[in-house]
This record gives C-alpha cells, structure tokens and sequence, in this order.
C-alpha cells in the first residue's frame, strides 16, 4: 500500500507523489531550547510505558542510581562490560545485595 507524500519546491509550489512505506521517517521535533530528558526520567517513562509497577520501577531506578554512584556519577553510556563486571564483582565481595542465608527450621 502506498501513501501520498506532498513536498514544496522551490517556487512555493506543491509537489504530490506516492511513496512506499520504507521511505517514511518518524522524527520527533522538540523545541531547540528545551532539554532532554534525564536518564532516570528516561527510564521511569520506559517502564510506565510497559506498564511495569510502581514498585518495581523504584528498584530499577534505585540500582541504576547504585550503579552511576559506584562508578563516582559517570553516566552509564561511558561505560562498557568492564564496569559492569567490577560493579557486580563488587556486589558479591561485599556482601551488601546478596540475601540472607536461610536458617533451617527444627522441623526440617
């Protein structure tokens, strides 16, 4: 199926002819003078979007933040498998996320 794609030429008038599907682009346009989105926002707006919870949204937004702060606030798109590797290194050695070892009941 193809659509009508109307361009203005150089005299001001109009141009019409079909085009496929393949040849049209979406782009978003912002005003120049307004700012993107931060990352955190950026990520909230994602998991809604998904219609994740609430609650869940809160733990990715928390070990993100955990993740930017270990790596003294360097924004994530700088870093690469390494950081990723020490962080999580860091996270078993420390012993701070690993969940507490179940204690066995007398009944078992």
């Amino acid at each position: 199926m193809g659509y009508r794609r109307i361009d203005r030429n150089e005299r001001g008038g109009v141009n019409e002819r079909r085009c496929d599907r393949s040849s049209l682009v979406v782009r978003e346009t912002s005003p120049a003078d307004s700012p993107r989105p931060r990352l955190l926002d950026r990520v909230r707006d994602a998991l809604r979007a998904r219609h994740y919870s609430r609650r869940t949204e809160e733990a990715y937004v928390a070990w993100i933040r955990r993740y930017i702060f270990f790596h003294a606030k360097r924004h994530p798109a700088e870093m690469g498998a390494p950081e990723v590797t020490r962080f999580l290194t860091s996270l078993a050695t420390d012993g701070t996320s690993s969940p507490r070892p179940r204690t066995k009941t007398s009944g078992s």
